[in-house]
């Protein structure tokens, strides 16, 4: 469950818009690992495992954006981001000449003001 811009407009601080963001992250992912085991329950083990490689990289995603927010409370001000639109890969500052994950080229990043 999402939670709706009343809840979102509550946070009073960026600490509690942070800690916000987080457990909405918590709760989207809360329910992966049924979507694996229902997967394989209905004799699909290769979506199955889709479902789990899904996971662990949005988790890896998670522990990245978790890290990350402490540095960029005082950068984000300052500097702008960079996203790649093929895979997501997000850079502050400029964009790379070639994404470090997919290889799209920085020229097609898209700049979030």
């Amino acid at each position: 469950m999402w939670l709706n811009v009343p809840e979102i407009e509550r946070a009073e601080s960026i600490d509690e818009l942070i800690t916000d963001f987080e457990k909405e992250i918590q709760i989207h992912f809360s329910h992966d690992k049924e979507f694996a085991k229902r997967a394989s329950e209905i004799g699909h083990p290769s979506v199955a495992k889709f479902f789990r490689a899904i996971r662990a990289a949005e988790a890896a995603r998670s522990r990245l954006y978790h890290a990350d927010l402490n540095t960029h409370r005082s950068l984000a001000k300052t500097m702008d981001y960079f996203v790649c639109p093929v895979c997501g890969y997000a850079q502050l500052g400029e964009p790379p000449e070639t994404c470090p994950l997919c290889n799209t080229q920085g020229g097609q990043f898209e700049k979030i003001d």
